[in-house]
């Protein structure tokens, strides 16, 4: 989420949880480019939202320059303010994803120029999850309007996780577990799935492994 490191999102135990149950698929984390941060905060404090709908390009290019490196990616996950950052995302980019998660989330209401952007180009129809956690009390009720920017969203609530990723022995992890292998099964794009860093994270299906 905002202001954590990849190093660190890569010891959070749902992210190991979900790696140790897909080893068919790496994972790439990213960085975000500036302050740990996807979205810069408002100069003014968040009761005064900025307009600029590029506030978030330096954010934007860094992930296209990833993508066009290490991609294509199957996906693309984000926790937190990963996950706010996934539909400024695929709002200003060409690139797509066979599936979009999103945990702990929420829409970065704070910046109306983004919300407009996400406005002009969505409701995105890339299949999505959005999870959310009955224990999470400052963002669960977030959740639903984040959901709203996708056509095709499965909408996942937790009943004990607060604000992290589901563990292996939450009940919703083996729906998220499963909805990742569904769609991957005849899917195009052999590299994989980006998955956030701190808030934003990608990852890779090995070709090699992949079964067409």
């Amino acid at each position: 989420g905002g202001g954590e490191t990849s190093e660190s999102f890569k010891t959070q135990k749902g992210i190991i949880d979900l790696m140790n149950n897909l080893p068919e698929f790496e994972f790439v984390f990213a960085d975000a480019p500036l302050n740990n941060v996807w979205i810069q905060d408002p100069p003014g404090g968040k009761g005064e939202p900025t307009t600029d709908p590029n506030w978030a390009e330096g954010s934007i290019t860094y992930l296209d320059n990833l993508i066009a490196q290490e991609g294509p990616f199957f996906g693309i996950l984000g926790y937190s303010q990963g996950a706010a950052f996934i539909p400024v995302y695929l709002a200003n980019t060409s690139n797509e994803f066979d599936i979009a998660l999103m945990s702990n989330g929420y829409l970065p209401t704070t910046h109306q120029g983004l919300i407009g952007s996400i406005n002009s180009a969505g409701p995105f129809s890339t299949p999505a999850v959005v999870f959310s956690g009955e224990n999470d009390t400052g963002f669960k009720d977030m959740a639903q309007d984040l959901a709203d920017t996708f056509t095709n969203s499965v909408d996942i609530r937790s009943s004990v996780a607060g604000h992290h990723l589901p563990h292996a022995n939450d009940p919703t992890f083996t729906q998220i577990k499963n909805f990742i292998s569904t769609n991957s099964v005849g899917a195009t794009i052999n590299d994989g799935l980006v998955i956030q860093l701190t808030g934003n994270l990608t990852f890779h299906e090995d070709s090699t492994d992949r079964k067409s």
